[in-house]
């Protein structure tokens, strides 16, 4: 029934529920995707029928940009954050983040972000140490090429400039700095001056 409806170009979405309970997983896939079934399971559920993921994590890792990252205060204030904005981002993030079974690098470089802005230097440090882009091994032709940008290296990179003033001799936020002095995008260029 089912064949002769797609090469009709109906849908009717209790017939397709159907597939759930004969298991036919192709069919399945269309029918949770026209439900707003991924809304009630929470991001970062990836199974074979269905893929949250792709849905929420456009506006999880959109950030909201704080500046400076430094905040000028004459007296600490403790963990209370008080822009009422920022930290309802913030709690947002975090609760997206539990529903992940692991953190990927983005997703610990958001939390580092978030932990800077709160002026959590130390867990921030020592979170950011478990940022690892360099998780493959590479055949000896692929060492012997240049390397290759990879995705969210601008962000790895300013935020390893960024703590490194944090040590008490910096050592590599200046080569940093030099890689992106003339960077095409005048924001990010900015960022490392």
């Amino acid at each position: 029934v089912i064949d002769v409806l797609q090469k009709r170009f109906f849908f009717d979405p209790v017939i397709w529920s159907y597939s759930l309970y004969h298991n036919d997983s192709e069919v399945a896939i269309q029918y949770l995707q026209s439900t707003n079934f991924h809304t009630r399971v929470g991001p970062y559920l990836r199974t074979p029928l269905i893929d949250t993921t792709n849905t929420f994590h456009p506006y999880l890792m959109e950030y909201l940009q704080y500046r400076p990252i430094i905040n000028a205060r004459s007296h600490q204030l403790g963990t209370t954050v008080s822009n009422v904005k920022f930290n309802a981002r913030y709690n947002q993030f975090i609760k997206a983040l539990c529903f992940c079974s692991e953190l990927g690098n983005n997703e610990l470089m958001g939390v580092v972000y978030y932990l800077l802005l709160q002026d959590r230097i130390t867990e921030a440090k020592a979170l950011f140490s478990r940022v690892n882009f360099d998780n493959k091994q590479l055949s000896d032709t692929q060492a012997q090429a240049p390397p290759q940008p990879f995705e969210g290296e601008l962000q790895y990179d300013y935020l390893r400039a960024f703590l490194d003033f944090y040590n008490e001799e910096p050592k590599v936020a200046r080569d940093i700095s030099k890689k992106y002095a003339d960077y095409p995008v005048p924001h990010w260029r900015k960022m490392f001056k």
